[in-house]
């Protein structure tokens, strides 16, 4: 904890860096008496603030982020103890001397508890917001045209960090500063105004951040203003910055989901070296990460998430609030998401070729809400089938995304027939394969699950064939796993007999020879120990696969 700070000023700091000599010439202005040029740098160069900034970087090189922090030619010294103190101020005059800079003594401060340092108050709390500042809209009386309405809105602006969810809170005032709006101050806008002098009374209060301790981020999002708040934890939860903003006219009709992306990429945008050198919880109950990680994303979506992906972000469920202000943000700005319209419509279209398959989505939703989503499938699938997994993934589109009533829309007449219950497949078919991955210790344990949808040609095997080549697949997909354990294949069907027919030939030679570099046996399936398990082979035996999708899940214990 800082106990005792001081506050150094350089006097005329620009002025104390000669000038190149062969470049004075260019600093050059004409009076009535005669030409004169600067030989030391002048205020108002294009590049004279870097210029400085970098000599104070380099003479306190050793000092900064220890026991000094540098900002142009304000300077602030701080220690955890006076005598420490003194020792501090002891190294940076040895530094001063040494380089023969200049002070102001006037605006030097020595052993203080808090001052000002850019603006803001520095104290061993934190930082506090200029108390000048926070007078000036407390003293101030309502506004009465458009002019004292901006001097208003400049210095709110100026606290922003400061203030909770000021986007939404101000939206009233900042309404009156738009050209198509005639000034009426309103009872809105009173209410809005004294609301800001209530919470300026006293000082808002932000925690100095900790390098050590994760950046958490709260997401407030209302029908016109997205708004975040950066938090750490130590024995509670303090607030570090506030972030809002207003949103404009095209994002007022994005969906709920996409006004929380947006908000959080807009605060990486303006925290980036917080983002940068923390990691990040966000503390949300949206399925952002759901979202943000479909490999299916286009539009805007895609272009946020790969900004985002290069930041260490975690996203967890909001759960308890563990501090006052923060439980406030939350409850007041954050409000319940709007009921979910009757009906969305939902367009699919499958396609099949013979450069691949694919489907379209277009999910159309209240307030001229569009999403559309396409899809391009990595197996080769029948027009049939292709319409099928447009169907569904339309169904997870909607299912993400939180809405429950969905009316569809599909040119294929098996599906919509099926869907309907007007179509009735009378024999099943087997059209895929799928397989279980488990480990016994007390009980049976799924470690894996693979299915896939088999291929035109594949559908027409024997079903004993279609058996080997589910166990091909599953060698194929985790091999790591088969050549690193011994594998026991519970099945009642004759494989191992199959296999060790030297008659063999064909794809079945080819299948026999991948799998005899693997330690493999065959075991009859007995019983089953696990539920898991049981409706596992209940829907093999009724030919129902699993997902019937080209796709690994994992579950971990």
């Amino acid at each position: 904890m800082v106990i005792s700070v001081s506050f150094l000023d350089a006097y005329s700091g620009y002025n104390q860096i000669p000038m190149y000599q062969p470049d004075e010439g260019k600093t050059a202005f004409i009076t009535d008496s005669a030409n004169f040029c600067y030989k030391v740098m002048p205020f108002g160069l294009k590049n004279a603030g870097a210029t400085y900034q970098r000599l104070m970087d380099n003479i306190f090189r050793q000092h900064i982020g220890k026991c000094m922090e540098v900002y142009v030619d304000d300077m602030v010294i701080k220690s955890t103890s006076t005598n420490n103190h003194i020792r501090d101020l002891g190294k940076i005059f040895d530094e001063v001397r040494r380089h023969h800079m200049r002070l102001n003594p006037a605006k030097c401060t020595f052993g203080v508890a808090g001052g000002k340092f850019l603006g803001f108050m520095l104290s061993r709390r934190g930082i506090e917001a200029n108390p000048d500042k926070c007078q000036a809209i407390v003293n101030m009386r309502s506004p009465r045209n458009v002019k004292e309405v901006q001097r208003l809105a400049g210095r709110i602006a100026s606290l922003a960090r400061f203030l909770p969810c000021m986007a939404d809170k101000s939206r009233p005032i900042m309404s009156l500063l738009k050209k198509t709006t005639k000034f009426q101050w309103t009872e809105e806008c009173e209410s809005s105004f004294q609301n800001f002098k209530t919470v300026l009374t006293a000082s808002p209060l932000l925690a100095k951040p900790d390098p050590q301790l994760d950046m958490i981020i709260y997401i407030a999002v209302s029908d016109k203003a997205i708004s975040t708040a950066l938090v750490q934890e130590r024995t509670e939860q303090r607030p570090i910055y506030f972030i809002s903003r207003v949103l404009q006219e095209a994002e007022i009709r994005y969906q709920h989901l996409e006004k929380t992306v947006l908000a959080l990429v807009h605060t990486a945008r303006r925290l980036h070296h917080y983002f940068q050198s923390h990691k990040i919880v966000v503390k949300t109950d949206s399925p952002i990460v759901k979202v943000l990680r479909k490999p299916e994303l286009v539009g805007r979506m895609v272009a946020w998430s790969i900004e985002l992906s290069q930041f260490d972000i975690r996203f967890e469920p909001r759960g308890s609030i563990k501090a006052q202000c923060m439980a406030d943000f939350i409850n007041e700005f954050s409000p319940e998401l709007p009921p979910e319209p009757c009906l969305w419509a939902l367009h699919v279209d499958g396609s099949s070729n013979r450069q691949g398959s694919g489907a379209g989505v277009i999910l159309e939703g209240p307030g001229s809400i569009v999403i559309e989503q396409s899809l391009r499938f990595s197996f080769k699938a029948s027009n049939n089938q292709a319409e099928y997994e447009a169907l569904l993934a339309g169904l997870r589109l909607a299912n993400d995304l939180g809405i429950k009533r969905v009316k569809c829309w599909s040119d294929s007449q098996v599906v919509t027939g099926q869907v309907n219950d007007k179509f009735q497949i009378k024999e099943p078919t087997d059209k895929a394969i799928s397989t279980a991955l488990v480990q016994e210790r007390t009980e049976q344990r799924p470690i894996y699950f693979i299915s896939r949808v088999l291929q035109e040609a594949e559908i027409r095997y024997q079903h004993l064939e279609k058996t080997v080549l589910a166990l091909v697949h599953t060698a194929r997909r985790l091999h790591h796993y088969f050549q690193s354990h011994k594998i026991v294949v519970k099945t009642d069907s004759p494989i191992v007999k199959v296999l060790r027919k030297p008659e063999l030939a064909g794809r079945m030679v080819a299948w026999s020879i991948e799998l005899s570099q693997f330690d493999i046996r065959f075991k009859p399936r007995g019983s089953i120990k696990a539920q898991c398990m049981a409706d596992f082979r209940k829907k093999a035996n009724g030919r129902s696969p699993i997902n019937p999708s080209d796709s690994t899940y994992s579950t971990k214990y």
